[in-house]
């Protein structure tokens, strides 16, 4: 079995209110995919349908061909308030939340040397334990189910960098056993190199569907060159198709409308007589990406009003 989920046209209504409409998308085995999205855009909702929390106005979601129902044994979630229960201990908590009839001591301990769980922490009640704490347990507990399907909500809340380094790593580590792992997040520095595909919801509606790298590939990216001397030729081969600002002595940045074009234009400057220190593309970020898709469809929309 593998761990492929299908969302197929899913759409919800509350009352007058269309929080999804036709969300259709495929979430791979061994693949970490990121729901982006602003506050409200129905990323939550999403995720409930697919636990079944709530039903969908119409469509569905099948993992691997069938209903959440038929496989719950088999699914695992994190949401960005950790499931713990106070008065428990850190180990009683694993097992309940696990609901593992046969715990797997030998991945247990390896969690537990990954998070650095030692023996006196997992004694003490989890209403001791700090924010970050609880979403380490609680997402070792997710894992302890040998889980196909991962959901976590703001999975690296509460963690401190070095804390998400290990929880990141495990994760990607699940994905690779041939998992499918759902998260959402607004943090995109730190999302930016843990996912593999990112479908970004505005109300509702997707409005892309792509790796991080395709993302950033469709909008304008920045040539940087530092110049051995001022260079007319630079300004002269350049200026009529791109914007060039100076940004510093012999420093310059060109404006390029993809990343394709930078490209190009990087062959060009190597083949010419243009006599540089430094040159380089200075690519996007997810967030900045993220952003402008988000503005772009705004625009679209008005247009089309």
């Amino acid at each position: 079995m593998n761990g492929q989920i299908d969302s197929k046209c899913v759409s919800k209504k509350f009352g007058n209110k269309v929080v999804l409409k036709e969300l259709s998308f495929v979430a791979k085995p061994s693949e970490i995919t990121f729901l982006a999205g602003e506050n409200g855009a129905g990323k939550t909702t999403w995720i409930r349908i697919a636990l079944g929390l709530i039903r969908p106005t119409y469509g569905v979601i099948y993992f691997n061909g069938k209903v959440v129902n038929e496989l719950r044994n088999l699914v695992s979630v994190v949401f960005d308030e950790p499931p713990v229960f106070p008065s428990l201990s850190g180990i009683e908590n694993l097992h309940l939340i696990s609901q593992s009839v046969h715990f797997d001591k030998t991945l247990a301990d390896q969690l537990f040397d990954i998070f650095k769980f030692d023996k006196r922490f997992l004694k003490i009640k989890a209403k001791n334990y700090s924010l970050g704490q609880k979403h380490k347990l609680s997402i070792a507990a997710a894992i302890l189910r040998k889980p196909m399907y991962m959901f976590l909500d703001e999975p690296s809340l509460g963690l401190d960098p070095t804390s998400w380094k290990m929880v990141s790593a495990c994760l990607k580590e699940q994905a690779k056993r041939g998992s499918s792992i759902i998260v959402t997040g607004q943090d995109y520095r730190l999302m930016e190199k843990f996912v593999d595909k990112v479908i970004i919801l505005k109300s509702g509606i997707s409005i892309f569907q792509g790796s991080v790298s395709e993302l950033n590939g469709i909008f304008e990216s920045k040539i940087c060159i530092n110049l051995n001397a001022d260079n007319d030729l630079m300004i002269n081969m350049y200026s009529d198709k791109h914007m060039i600002l100076k940004t510093g002595d012999h420093c310059y940045e060109i404006k390029c409308e993809s990343d394709i074009v930078a490209q190009e234009i990087i062959k060009e400057i190597k083949r010419s007589e243009i006599e540089f220190s430094e040159l380089y593309i200075k690519k996007n970020t997810l967030e900045e990406s993220f952003q402008k898709m988000i503005y772009q469809n705004e625009v679209n929309n008005d247009a089309n009003y």
